[in-house]
């Protein structure tokens, strides 16, 4: 019952040494002493370090964490690239009829020689902070054929978590957006990522997709997964680690995946993580999309097959969890007037 109770209610309190020592009889009355104890101290620990992080509300505030249901939106009402006028509705995507509609460019389906980037030091780097820089970025993507796109995502505690990182590569050239501090005007963002004449590149990308729509009403047209690539390949692994070093040759370490990206200023070496995520994506997609067109045959299009993944992806649209369904999914025995209680003195 303790474990359920901090997964669902104290992630902003610094646990007690009685809770820790609950924590320890369960687990020797269960003979699983060592995976709880590791696991006990292990979130502990990071709810010691988080603590003293205060909370982001630059682009935070007013948020809804109310059970009303989540409704897709463009900031301002423009509505970029579209060919029918923007229907705001609970259970209607923004860009439905431009994704049905989507055509790719005929670059795409054809085999063109892979531009390595080298090195991380070889290209250029940008960490943007400001409104005047994400101008300037708008007008460089709206330019490219295709950029790489990550995220660096933040939710133990935060009860429906939010970006801290957007990380966007094109040829010789590497960005890192801080969205804590330009949040406020990263719709800008939505001319390019919905212009299907150009690619956006994501390696498992489902969950940024989300992201992007619920914290910054960013929504994509033309998207190719590499994760959903390297199923369509047979690859041995799908991992982003893994396709890196098979293309580029190059080790990645994925000790920052869990970090705490809140964090600022950022360290070098997180910095230099978030950046390798994107790095190499663009040339692992021009390798696997030749791969991919080099397989097919008249009866099977697997480079159509992964693009359609992608397409269905973006019609995915974000929906808040509610807490009948958490309380459900951590099987809450204390009823649901309690848990009630017990999520509102959380959020305050």
């Amino acid at each position: 019952m303790f474990a359920r109770i901090n997964t669902l209610c104290l992630r902003k309190h610094k646990p007690t040494r009685e809770l820790s020592s609950l924590f320890t009889q369960r687990a020797e009355k269960d003979g699983n002493a060592n995976k709880y104890t590791f696991r006990r101290n292990w979130t502990f620990e990071k709810m010691r370090r988080s603590n003293k992080i205060p909370k982001p509300r630059i682009f935070r505030e007013g948020i809804d964490n109310s059970e009303a249901p989540f409704l897709p939106s463009l900031r301002g009402g423009i509505k970029p690239n579209s060919i029918a006028p923007l229907v705001v509705s609970v259970c209607r995507h923004p860009y439905h009829e431009e994704l049905h509609n989507l055509q790719y460019p005929n670059s795409v389906f054809q085999y063109n020689e892979p531009v390595h980037p080298g090195p991380l030091d070889s290209h250029a780097y940008e960490f943007i902070t400001t409104e005047d820089r994400i101008d300037v970025l708008v007008q460089t993507l709206n330019e490219a054929t295709e950029i790489a796109i990550d995220l660096e995502h933040h939710d133990y505690r935060s009860y429906l978590g939010f970006t801290c990182l957007i990380q966007i590569s094109i040829t010789g050239h590497d960005y890192v957006i801080d969205p804590l501090s330009v949040g406020h005007c990263l719709y800008k963002l939505l001319d390019p990522f919905t212009n299907p004449q150009i690619i956006k590149v994501f390696h498992g990308g489902n969950n940024d997709l989300l992201a992007l729509q619920r914290d910054f009403g960013l929504y994509l047209v033309a998207m190719f997964d590499t994760n959903y690539s390297s199923y369509a390949l047979r690859m041995p692994k799908d991992s982003l680690a893994f396709l890196v070093d098979y293309y580029c040759n190059v080790k990645v370490t994925k000790k920052y995946q869990r970090a705490d990206w809140r964090v600022r200023p950022l360290p070098p070496q997180m910095e230099r993580y978030a950046r390798e995520d994107t790095h190499y994506l663009l040339y692992i997609y021009q390798r696997m999309r030749n791969e991919l067109i080099r397989r097919s045959t008249k009866d099977v299009n697997l480079l159509a097959q992964v693009l359609e993944g992608g397409r269905r992806i973006c019609l995915k649209l974000y929906s808040k969890e509610r807490k009948r369904k958490l309380i459900s999914k951590n099987k809450f025995s204390l009823g649901r007037e309690v848990a009630d209680q017990l999520c509102a003195w959380r959020d305050k």
